[in-house]
């Protein structure tokens, strides 16, 4: 087993995404925390100890801002440069950041124990299939490589820009320790709540994955096998396991959309603002003039994440939707594998019945269905609020202009 195995190898689903959980609990977002990858649980000192960390990082990127604010140097280096509306879409970022964060870190809180329900319940269900269907060997490694991976490139993205994000807006030597302290409350004040995304979408890809399995398992069973005199009572026994696991696998849809209803919601909207706002700021350096290669680039890999979480979030949530679809179909195709199709009928009829009560998919915030419509949502309002920014900007020079027109300076 080489390197890359070792790192990633994963007998439970918790091991899958232990990097994830392991950043959430360190950066204040939740209070789980994982026993050798085996057993998630949460202990009272470790729901204080996440407490104290959001004291800690709010605390911190409060009273950095605070020191810029009263100390006439730094607060001119940092701001006073800036057009009103540069201004204002700081300060927005500012304050949409911090209440981002404490909404998604209490409303973990408050639904701790059904996400925990979930996660073992989850586990349990990949159990139980594995001594029905013996042939299934669950694959937790290409998990793990996928989300433990991205896990631990997202933390140190964050970090990196951020604390780049402020050293440049900063635009002095002076003060340096409170622009580390923005910078780095600042990137676990936005790493948290994007490391929730991701879990939501691990959660989805997670679901998805079963989902294309009993769809194997029902091709394997009945789609390479012709109908026979002996056999159907095994057949419709099979079939009745196969459509249990779909059901409980389903009901865990409206679960997941209820633990992260707030995360997915509010994490979309700071995705849109992030966006809009470093958009806003690509159209300032370009009036500017004078913006350098680098702070081009620099602008761009901060906004990468955002659209990678966005799209992420669509996607996944379309192959999920996608892989249920399948699984309906199929097994509405079933009465044609069996030699007495009246053993079936009524069976197929309940399902049917439970199908047409029970459409579930995976959504963001509470009405928002989890498909690639979201990405025209999105970024088509991110291209509305940057016209109306631009259409601010411009607005704000032509009067700057026009008042020094106006005015003469008479030297005597």
């Amino acid at each position: 087993m080489n390197l890359k195995q070792r790192l990633f190898a994963a007998n439970t689903i918790h091991q899958c995404l232990y990097v994830l959980y392991f950043v959430l609990h360190h950066t204040g977002c939740l209070c789980f925390k994982i026993e050798k990858g085996m057993r998630i649980y949460y202990t009272r000192w470790s729901y204080v100890y996440t407490n104290i960390v959001r004291f800690l990082l709010l605390a911190s990127f409060m009273g950095g801002l605070a020191i810029k604010v009263k100390d006439e140097e730094q607060y001119e280096a940092m701001v006073g440069h800036l057009s009103p509306v540069s201004k204002f879409v700081l300060c927005f970022e500012c304050t949409i950041s911090t209440l981002i964060y404490t909404q998604i870190a209490f409303s973990f809180d408050f639904k701790r124990m059904k996400h925990l329900a979930y996660c073992h319940r989850l586990q349990s269900l990949d159990n139980l299939l594995l001594k029905d269907f013996p042939c299934v060997q669950w694959n937790y490694d290409k998990s793990s490589r996928k989300f433990n991976a991205l896990g631990s490139f997202v933390g140190f993205y964050f970090i990196g820009i951020s604390l780049g994000f402020v050293f440049y807006l900063s635009h002095c030597s002076c003060g340096w320790q409170s622009s580390i302290l923005i910078g780095f409350s600042y990137a676990c004040m936005t790493c948290g709540p994007g490391t929730a995304c991701f879990l939501f979408v691990a959660g989805m890809d997670m679901i998805r994955i079963r989902f294309r399995l009993i769809y194997k398992l029902l091709q394997i069973s009945f789609g390479t096998s012709r109908p026979s005199l002996h056999g159907d009572v095994t057949r419709l026994r099979k079939l009745k396991l196969l459509q249990y696991y779909f059901q409980e696998y389903s009901s865990m849809i409206p679960t997941i959309n209820e633990i992260f209803s707030n995360v997915s919601g509010t994490g979309s909207f700071h995705d849109f603002a992030m966006l809009t706002n470093m958009g806003f700021m690509l159209f300032s350096l370009t009036m500017g003039g004078k913006a350098r290669p680098y702070e081009y680039i620099y602008t761009v890999l901060f906004m990468v994440p955002r659209f990678y979480k966005i799209i992420m979030i669509a996607v996944y949530g379309r192959l999920a939707l996608t892989s249920r679809r399948n699984c309906d179909h199929a097994f509405f195709q079933m009465g044609d594998y069996f030699n007495k199709p009246h053993l079936v009928r009524e069976n197929l009829e309940s399902f049917l019945h439970w199908r047409m009560h029970n459409n579930y998919y995976f959504s963001i915030g509470k009405i928002i269905r989890c498909d690639l419509s979201v990405l025209f949502m999105i970024f088509n309002s991110i291209a509305n609020y940057m016209i109306i920014l631009i259409q601010l900007q411009l607005q704000q020079n032509t009067i700057s202009k026009t008042m020094r027109k106006d005015v003469e300076l008479i030297s005597t």
